[in-house]
């Protein structure tokens, strides 16, 4: 019997085998070309994923909808690499990404609930900036992008990711860009459209959906995440998605202003929260959980946030609004910041809880950034900081020699600031923040975070209610139900 690597191997052969054209971007650690393009596949073989996909397993759906066949029972579709018409996926079938998958030509992908998606090694799934996903799943049957490989056996990195691509604006010189690290082809493009940015765009919708074990490192600080957003807009709906276990960030924002609610991101290699390129979106309730990986080479800060890595100054500069954050660091190693602010970047960042970062609570880098807090566009308020820096007491360290990267500026003056109604070393008594199998980050009775909290504005975006502190208000767990934490390798 055919192991299930050779049987994955004959699977990428057959469908490469079908066109003519193939793009390899990089190698794995077996030097196959990866992310290959070809016109069309064949159906791969079938039982790669345990039965126990469908029976809330390891990595598997929480629940099986009724009007869905048990998962071992589901065909499996290997996907084209390219959708230029209107297409839907149901849970009849499970659909394998063997290669680069492009949604474009005006296309939408719908994406029924309880459907799940597998990827291999060399899959990805692009959603260009001439086409549209509309993958919404329900509570009871969210929708899951996972690994190709059986359950037990999934590792970081697996397949490659979800990617959106827009048409708002981003700053980078042209206005348009190549998402980075790939070639320069039409669908790895985003920005501006024919030189025309719409800052509404609307890259589609996801709601109650995990993707898990994905993200894929093309070169250093070039990467696909868990889920990755280019230039996306205001009309894009991001609401109620886990990521987990990917094997770089969680989610990234490159430009745009896209904005989301109701993520869990839990177990990502690197940071879980990134922006880049001039994001101008908003989030509000948004958990956060690292993992201590031992063998990782990279930050693992709760928030990573740039401007523009190369211009700090470039424009539209980033400046997005964020409110009601938990974020739970490993509480042990030499690794991680709570939030990393650097390279130009803005942002209002309210109601949010920061525990559990070795390295300390925030981090402000360069006169660019810091300027940002003199001119009132880049400031933390009304947000709890517990078990963070030197000795799990010291959230906001002195930076001293080499280390003064900010000009001088003092994090703990300002952040401490009274007029900032920042609370340090006080416990916000969640439940079991650091567990990793079986995490609750709602608070408890009494906790002193279920108070202190500034109001969302009313915009239509924030709810105005949630005037406490993180992202679970008392009693009140929205990540029950939908969410899994398969074992992460």
């Amino acid at each position: 019997m055919a192991s299930n690597k050779e049987r994955l191997h004959r699977l990428v052969l057959a469908t490469a085998l079908v066109g003519s054209t193939a793009l390899a971007v990089g190698c794995d650690e077996d030097d196959e070309d990866v992310m290959p393009t070809a016109d069309g596949g064949p159906k791969g073989p079938t039982g790669l994923l345990d039965a126990s996909l469908g029976n809330g397993g390891d990595g598997g759906v929480a629940q099986t909808p009724s009007n869905c066949p048990a998962f071992a029972a589901r065909p499996e579709e290997v996907v084209p690499p390219n959708i230029t018409a209107n297409t839907t996926w149901t849970c009849q079938k499970r659909y394998v990404l063997s290669s680069n998958v492009y949604v474009k030509g005006g296309a939408t992908l719908t994406i029924e609930p309880g459907t799940v998606v597998q990827g291999s090694s060399e899959g990805a799934l692009f959603i260009t900036r001439e086409g549209k996903i509309d993958a919404a799943g329900t509570k009871d049957a969210p929708i899951v992008f996972t690994s190709y490989q059986p359950d037990g056996q999934k590792r970081r990195g697996d397949w490659k990711g979800v990617v959106l691509l827009g048409q708002a604006s981003i700053n980078t010189i042209s206005k348009d860009t190549i998402f980075e690290g790939l070639e320069d082809l039409p669908e790895y493009r985003f920005g501006a459209l024919n030189g025309v940015s719409d800052d509404t765009h609307n890259c589609g919708r996801i709601k109650y959906a995990r993707i898990e074990y994905a993200g894929y490192r093309i070169a250093t600080d070039k990467e696909l995440n868990g889920l990755s957003l280019g230039g996306c807009g205001t009309q894009t709906q991001l609401d109620y998605i886990q990521i987990h276990g990917g094997n770089d960030d969680g989610i990234e924002f490159f430009g745009g202003t896209a904005g989301a609610k109701h993520l869990v991101l839990t177990g990502n290699d690197d940071d879980n929260i990134d922006w880049d390129l001039g994001w101008r979106g908003k989030l509000q309730f948004v958990v956060v959980q690292q993992h201590k990986v031992a063998s990782s080479t990279q930050a693992e800060n709760g928030v990573e946030a740039d401007n523009d890595a190369t211009a700090f100054a470039n424009t539209p500069i980033a400046k997005p609004t964020l409110f009601n954050i938990t974020l739970i660091g490993a509480n042990e190693g030499t690794k991680g910041r709570g939030l990393l602010l650097r390279r130009g970047t803005q942002g209002l960042i309210k109601n949010t809880i920061v525990q559990g970062f070795p390295v300390g609570a925030i981090d402000v880098r360069d006169s660019a950034t810091v300027a940002g807090t003199v001119s009132g566009d880049l400031d933390v308020t009304n947000s709890v900081f517990f078990q963070s820096g030197p000795g799990g007491s010291t959230p906001f360290p002195a930076e001293t020699g080499m280390a003064d990267n900010d000009t001088g500026f003092d994090e703990n003056a300002f952040f401490t600031a009274p007029a900032r109604q920042n609370r340090t070393n006080v416990d916000p008594q969640l439940t079991a923040p650091y567990d990793i199998a079986a995490p609750n980050f709602g608070p408890r009775a009494g906790s002193p975070v279920a108070t202190g909290g500034a109001t969302p504005p009313a915009d239509g975006f924030f709810d105005v209610s949630a005037t406490y502190v993180g992202a679970i208000a008392p009693g009140a767990d929205w990540t029950a139900g939908w969410t899994a934490y398969p074992s992460v390798q």
